[in-house]
């Protein structure tokens, strides 16, 4: 084989395998990002998520007569908020609620509600903003429009 042609096809290899490993440490990166990201969000929901909510429940919500009760479907976690037989607009026995839930692609954490008027995403937070102020922020906004119809 003429040498030029030799080094042509080596260096395709070369190349061709760099790609590959490339590939491989980003697709490795990625799936370390989302397994922290996971574990972050897991740990978010027990030390800041929960906490906060309860605090709005046990300091407000339950003396005002509000009945509540946490949904945990993991990896989402919220709080339904209800008086007597009130459901959703989607209509059902869904309760109005708030939820935390990961986007699909794992990276944010998008706020829901759904009251008996209103379903929608308010929301989309990093882990790093989710915060004991900013889950009560966005628990007060629920309510405003849980108690406005």
């Amino acid at each position: 084989m003429r040498d030029d042609l030799k080094k042509e096809f080596e260096k395709a290899i070369t190349d061709k395998n760099r790609r590959d490993e490339e590939q491989h440490i980003t697709a490795e990166r990625k799936r370390t990002e989302a397994e922290q990201f996971q574990a972050d969000w897991v740990d978010k929901i027990s030390t800041v998520v929960r906490p906060a909510l309860q605090e709005v429940v046990d300091q407000l919500l339950s003396p005002a007569g509000w009945q509540t009760r946490f949904v945990d479907t993991p990896p989402a976690a919220g709080l339904e908020v209800y008086k007597g037989n009130m459901t959703t607009a989607g209509g059902g026995r869904t309760r109005p609620n708030i939820t935390f839930a990961p986007t699909p692609s794992g990276n944010k954490i998008t706020v829901y509600i759904a009251t008996p008027n209103l379903g929608q995403s308010t929301a989309s937070l990093t882990v790093d903003e989710v915060t004991h102020d900013k889950i009560q922020e966005e628990a007060l906004g629920f309510f405003k429009k849980l108690t406005s119809t």
